[in-house]
């Protein structure tokens, strides 16, 4: 009875023992079961790892391969600005030097003054064998006392212009109306917007802008720096300041008060 009892009892306690051994494989703690997840764990790590270092080296790569095509491009850009000013240059220099060879070109209004500044341009323009030394700047290699003496003359030229200007009388006021804030002046109509010429007869200067509108007292003008000018009607009425459109010659067909001042 004894035997047959102990013969019973081994089974049951190797059943036990492995109800116990599935229930530490289904919880993950097996001793074997760990072994084997660190093996499988360094696996995992080890082709992350290169993974990740391969994405890395892809990136770079990519990243020189785009900043060499940026580089490619903007040189590319660089190089073609270039060619484009060069020959935008040498196209104006041809036209400049038609223009200087011919004589044209010289401004016809304004006061010529009889500056040293002028004569040792001239001197030095003649002796190279430009025929029109009015048309280079001015070269920088005056004296102090030279230029305060052209100054001088600046001076007193527009000293003696502002007293003609001043003395100077209009035989027949030029025909200058309004109507809502339109300009009817000397046959030319300005509208708000369009492009025109304000030209001062006292300075000779001339100030394009687009026209703004008038009322019966002034018109007004906006300047490409944005300042607004305001011309009295009054000095276009006396001819102290002409208005033309951009692009025409002159507005006032008739001769001016001051053109002997040109």
């Amino acid at each position: 009875m004894a035997a047959a009892s102990d013969a019973t009892d081994e089974p049951q306690d190797t059943v036990e023992s492995l109800e116990a051994e599935r229930t530490l494989i289904e919880q993950g703690t097996h001793p074997t079961l760990r072994a084997r997840a660190r093996v499988f764990e360094h696996e995992r790590q080890a082709r992350a790892d290169k993974a990740d270092l391969e994405r890395q080296w892809k990136v770079k790569v990519a990243n020189e391969m785009a900043q060499a095509e940026i580089n490619a491009a903007a040189q590319a850009f660089d190089a073609s600005i270039a060619s484009a000013t060069s020959k935008l240059l040498k196209e104006l220099d041809s036209r400049l030097a038609e223009i200087r060879a011919s004589g044209k070109g010289a401004p016809t209004r304004g006061a010529f003054r009889a500056l040293r500044s002028k004569v040792k341009e001239a001197n030095d323009a003649s002796a190279s064998g430009i025929p029109d030394p009015t048309l280079f700047p001015l070269r920088h290699c005056l004296e102090r006392d030279e230029v305060m003496d052209d100054m001088r003359q600046v001076v007193k030229d527009w000293r003696s212009t502002a007293e003609r200007f001043r003395q100077e009388t209009t035989p027949q006021l030029l025909p200058t109306r309004v109507e809502g804030q339109i300009l009817h002046f000397c046959g030319h109509t300005f509208r708000r917007g369009d492009s025109v010429v304000a030209l001062s007869e006292l300075t000779a200067q001339e100030f394009p802008g687009v026209f703004m509108g008038a009322n019966s007292v002034e018109a007004g003008i906006l300047l490409p720096d944005g300042t607004r000018c305001r011309l009295r009607l009054d000095h276009l009425r006396l001819g102290r300041i002409i208005l033309k459109q951009s692009g025409e010659p002159d507005a006032v067909t008739r001769p001016l008060p001051l053109a002997s001042l040109a």
